[in-house]
């Protein structure tokens, strides 16, 4: 049976999360079209999941890291048409996606 995003296991949770951690935006680019591309993919995983048919299509590693995750990070988001909340935001979103990332068993 396959998964709603793709994801099996916490490597592929990490994974995931990890390239949404590489984004330009959070890597010190942050302007409106770097806010808007990462705005744009964190809004497309959060529509594929926000509903009971997606809730109930995810694996259980979507379920407990994922998930929580994209919908943390996409609710507080910046508004772009706000500058001055975009550090914020940014912050906001770099943090969530941190606290639910699962923990690498390798890293003591």
């Amino acid at each position: 049976m396959s998964s709603l995003y793709g994801i099996e296991s916490e490597q592929d949770c990490r994974s995931e999360i990890d390239q949404l951690l590489q984004s330009p935006a959070l890597l010190g680019a942050a302007n409106k079209d770097t806010i808007a591309d990462l705005k744009s993919r964190l809004k497309e995983f959060y529509k594929k999941g926000d509903s009971d048919k997606g809730q109930s299509k995810m694996s259980k590693v979507e379920s407990a890291y994922f998930w929580p995750a994209i919908r943390d990070a996409y609710v507080n988001a910046p508004n772009l048409n706000s500058p001055r909340s975009w550090q914020t935001g940014l912050n906001d979103i770099e943090d969530y996606l941190r606290y639910h990332r699962p923990e690498d068993p390798r890293k003591g």
